[in-house]
């Protein structure tokens, strides 16, 4: 898929980029949800993204990611960005796609949404993994298991790194286990091209993944990522 190829369109006042074509009853779902309370994750590495899931004709159950601040700002301003560029749901979107080019196992991109003008809100559509739970999760109620999932892991990540995105936040909170045990990597909000060499970049990709996994006392054997 070629992110250039996202369809674009206004809709009561969102800005709406698209994969898939939308009837007007799925979209008017779609809109009507983006100002309902999510549910917040906010456990072991889940993060403090908002996601709501739904279902639409067209597409099945969908995930509506809600873009929120994080940290002191966050009290003066929860959910408001200010528009420098392409937008972070858009940003976001066209990541997932690149990754998904190169190889990377993800939930299927479908849209983003946006409303405002300088100062906007922002949302993020992609088909849902469901049932699913984090590996975060899994490293505590199954260690065995969460360990053997980690070829198919490093797997993932040695394709981003083969693309050269580097996933700022790649961490056991943001990837995903379907029922089939298949794994999706998510979170690709501050994800972007590294301009240094491959070496350098596994070790970010090293670093970043310890500090999580010893920091919340999971399985030392999870660990080395076994990148090359």
């Amino acid at each position: 898929m070629n992110p250039s190829r996202i369809l674009t369109a206004n809709y009561n006042g969102f800005c709406i980029g698209a994969t898939v074509a939308l009837g007007k009853t799925s979209t008017d779902l779609l809109v009507s949800t983006l100002g309902l309370d999510p549910k917040k994750q906010t456990r072991n590495l889940e993060g403090r993204t908002s996601v709501k899931i739904i279902t639409l004709e067209e597409t099945g159950p969908i995930a509506v990611k809600t873009y929120c601040r994080g940290g002191l700002i966050s009290r003066l301003n929860r959910g408001h960005y200010v528009k420098w560029g392409k937008t972070r749901p858009q940003k976001e979107m066209e990541f997932l796609i690149y990754g998904q080019n190169a190889g990377v196992k993800t939930p299927d991109p479908l849209a983003y949404i946006t409303r405002g003008a300088l100062f906007y809100r922002a949302w993020l559509v992609t088909r849902a993994i469901l049932p699913h739970k984090t590996f975060a999760t899994l490293c505590l109620s199954s260690p065995q298991q969460a360990v053997a999932l980690m070829p198919k892991i490093s797997r993932n990540i040695s394709k981003l790194v083969d693309a050269g995105i580097f996933h700022v936040d790649l961490h056991p909170g943001n990837i995903l286990i379907s029922p089939e045990q298949e794994i999706h990597v998510v979170d690709f909000d501050k994800a972007v091209f590294y301009t240094g060499n491959r070496k350098k970049l596994i070790e970010k990709y090293q670093k970043r993944w310890s500090r999580a996994a010893i920091k919340y006392c999971f399985p030392s054997s999870i660990c080395p990522l076994g990148l090359e």
